[in-house]
Formats: C-alpha cells, structure tokens, sequence
C-alpha cells in the first residue's frame, strides 16, 4: 500500500495510566520507564508509513536512538493519568528528530523532550542516510524546528561506580541494548539516601558505540555525568547526564508520611 502523507497525522497522542511496574521506590514515574514509553509511542505513530519497524525490518535496517534531552517539571505517580504526545520536528543527513510532550489528565505539561534518531543496518551495524525530502514531508508545518543536540561532555573524573555484564534482559527486540538499560546502569550508582532527598530535573542521553550481549561495562565517572565503557576500554559507548534538585520540605514531610 502507498503511503498516503496527505493523510498522516504528524502529532500522535498515548493515554496510558501509571502501573505498578512503572513507578520507582517513590511511587513516582521512573526514569528507565520514560524510556519505554517514548520508544512505545515513536514505534506507534509510525506503523503506517515507510519509516515502521516492519518496513524498515524487510529493508535490514532498523531505527536507533542517537541522543535525548529530557526536561522534568514533574514527575506522575502511581495511578496517575498521562497523555503522552510526539510529532517529527526535521531531519539533516543521518539524523531525524522528534519531539515528546507528557502531560497530566488536566493538560499540564509534565516533561518534555527532544531526540535524534539514526537507522543502521542490523548486520553490519553501520549507518545510512535518512532521506529527508521524504521525511520532512510528515513534519508540521508549524514545528519549531531544533539545531543538532548538543554532546554530552567527557565527565571532569573517572571514578568506577559499578561493573556489571549485558544480559538478556538489557536486550531489546532488534538484539540491540535497550537504551532504557543504559539509563539503568547508570541510575543504579545512584546512592538511595541521596535519591530519597532530590528530585531529578533533566536527563541527557548521548548514545555513542553499541555494547553487545555477553560484554563486561564498567559505569564510570563522576557526581553528574556518568559513562559506560567496556572494560579495559577507554572509548565511551554512553554518557548519561543527570541534573537534581532538592526536595522541599513539604516534598520530604510527604514522603515521611
């Protein structure tokens, strides 16, 4: 069937009610979990057009995520409802770029994100290029477009916060690492005291290398910027950027309570 762009909706929304299994040790929305929610509805909007999972499967070539900027304002809790909005907002060369809006069942923008995307071939895992006169035919006209997202940084020390093996469960359905898992590991070096006493603003993803199955990481680095490196490596396949602030204290009363 050809694809009809005059029919396609560029916005695609998601209500989705906070589960148990998403929500963190604070009954709030957690982190990993935003993740698989913005992967969920990209693979949704998508479906009915050359750039779904399926076309692109019969093509050997599959969507990655590249990098994500995510602003926190809040986060949902547990039985909460959300709306979960995305549109394309452009493309260059080898990146094509999406937008994330998550707001709560009175319409208030909760989060928000920018993200690029690379399609690479599964088998030799290299990169090709996005044709973007097609692609930018499903962009809102009124889109405010971005500029290239900026790198995350090397961190300022590289202290090992943790070494771990990847298993089958950081494993997606295209055998590539979940970028959710990454988030994962690096969140894990959160200490649990400091976690119980911040709230968390904004999260950075820059996806560099592929990590395979079976490979032993080290999570290194330093208060804010965390890096994930095959051992005895010292080329980066992720940095992972968290910024925090500090709970108020009617936060933390609620949170005694």
């Amino acid at each position: 069937m050809k694809f009809d762009v005059d029919h396609f909706n560029p916005y695609f929304t998601l209500n989705h009610t906070i589960s148990s299994y998403d929500v963190d040790v604070d009954k709030k929305l957690a982190i990993p979990q935003i993740f698989s929610l913005f992967q969920e509805i990209a693979y949704r909007h998508v479906v009915q057009t050359p750039w779904s999972w399926k076309a692109l499967q019969n093509q050997g070539i599959a969507w990655v995520l590249s990098k994500i900027r995510i602003h926190i304002k809040q986060l949902p809790v547990w039985n909460d409802r959300i709306t979960i909005k995305t549109w394309p907002i452009g493309a260059d060369g080898l990146n094509a770029y999406r937008r994330f809006s998550l707001t709560d069942s009175e319409g208030r923008e909760l989060l928000n994100a920018d993200s690029s995307w690379l399609i690479i071939d599964v088998q030799n895992r290299r990169l090709q290029r996005i044709n973007k006169e097609e692609f930018m035919a499903i962009v809102p006209e009124e889109a405010v477009a971005i500029k290239r997202i900026a790198k995350i940084p090397a961190p300022s020390a590289l202290k090992i916060y943790d070494t771990r093996y990847v298993r089958l469960n950081d494993m997606d359905m295209n055998s590539h690492v979940n970028n959710a898992s990454y988030v994962e590991w690096a969140l894990d070096t959160i200490p649990m005291d400091f976690y119980k006493l911040h709230t968390i603003t904004s999260v950075d993803v820059d996806f560099l290398r592929e990590v395979e199955y079976g490979e032993k990481v080290d999570i290194i680095g330093d208060d804010e910027i965390k890096c994930v490196r095959c051992s005895g490596q010292d080329k980066d396949m992720c940095r992972v950027r968290f910024q925090w602030a500090p709970l108020k204290s009617t936060d933390t009363t609620q949170k005694a309570g």
